[in-house]
Parts: C-alpha cells; structure tokens; sequence
C-alpha cells in the first residue's frame, strides 16, 4: 500500500513540475512584450537607389539615406568592436550597413570617421551582435559618436535598404540623424541637399549600443 502511495505521490510531482515548465511565470510573460516592445520600435537606417523607368543614363535617378548617430563618453579604453541591437527591417533588398566611431564636432555633430566596420550584412531577426572594428583607444573623459548607416545597392528599379535600430529601454535619447537626397533628371538638370544633423525626437530613448 505504502508504495502505491510513493508511486501516485511521485506522479502527481512529475505532472505538477512539467505543468510549472510548460507555464511561463508573470515575470517571464513580462520579458517577452518588453522584447517584443524593443525589437519593434528602432530607429530607421535607410538608403535607397531609384531608377525611374530603366537603367539608361538618359532616364532619371533618385537616390537617398538617413543616418543615425549617438553620443558616447571614452573611458581610456581601448576596443575593438560595436556591440549593436538592430534588424533588416525589408527582406529580399538590400542588407549591407556601416557602423563606425565618430569624433565631435565644435558644434556637437559627428565628424570625421576614427573606426569604421565596412560593409557588414544585417541581421534578418533581431537580435545583439558585435561588429569588428579597427582597433582604436578611447579618450577618457571625450565625446564621441557612434553612427550607423546603410549602403544601397545598384540594380535597376527600385533598389532600398532599410535596417531598424533598436531602442534600449532606458537613458536619454541623444540622437542625432541626418537625411540626403538626389534626384538627376533625363534633360540634364539635378537636385540634392542634405539636412544638417537634427535631434531624432520620435523616440524617448537611445538605440541600443556599446564600444567594446
């Protein structure tokens, strides 16, 4: 009697402990929508190359990019990578981007490129990943940035690239993004201007990143 006892006892602690793991608990349920929440919303990386009716050099181009950049302070150390949270946000274009250290302007803008990847293939899910870069010592105590951009590609007809940046969940958004665009026209006239570098305020946090 007694090891039928032992026997149910034992069962009903099986079935209780696999119904526990196959039942996510509040705080899990909360990780995933604050998961769900930051893989949805980003700051946009964008880059497009436009043929508008064929590839001849008579028709009409357009081109444009949007990049983003966000301040970081040097610790006197030295790194060798970007670690970045961001995603292909269009699949089946192009999926080619750039992130790279930036020096401060006077005027508290990007400057010129200190460490720069190339030209790396996005992540088609989102997800933290860490981009080499050259190695390069951070000033401690120095501002600098970390801007990311994309490449668009060459093809005829519309041809874009378009990555999500993902937003941490905390600290001040410090953005700063800039937009180009160009058009040529079939009769020889042209277009382009570039916005100077304006604060992102669509977002009330920073895109997830890090120099290592």
């Amino acid at each position: 009697m007694l090891k039928i006892a032992l026997m149910i006892t034992t069962a009903l602690v099986f079935v209780s402990q696999s119904a526990f793991a196959l039942t996510k608990s509040p705080v899990d349920r909360d990780r995933d929508r604050n998961a769900e929440f930051l893989c949805t919303y980003g700051f946009d990386v964008t880059s497009a190359h436009y043929s508008i009716s064929g590839h001849r050099p008579s028709e009409s181009f357009s081109s444009s990019w949007k990049h983003e950049a966000t301040p970081i302070k040097g610790a006197g150390q030295t790194i060798d990578g970007i670690v970045i949270a961001d995603y292909l946000e269009v699949v089946g274009m192009g999926r080619l981007f750039e992130v790279g250290i930036y020096s401060n302007t006077a005027s508290n803008t990007p400057g010129a490129l200190i460490a720069g990847s190339g030209p790396t293939s996005a992540n088609q899910k989102c997800k933290v990943r860490t981009v080499q870069v050259p190695q390069t010592t951070l000033e401690k105590g120095k501002k600098y940035w970390i801007e990311e951009l994309t490449i668009p590609g060459k093809g005829r007809g519309r041809d874009d690239t378009s990555i999500k940046w993902i937003m941490r969940k905390t600290g001040k958004n410090n953005v700063l993004y800039q937009y180009h665009y160009w058009r040529a026209y079939s009769g020889g006239s042209s277009v382009s201007y570039t916005t100077p570098w304006t604060h992102s305020t669509i977002l009330p946090h920073p895109p997830f990143v890090k120099a290592r």
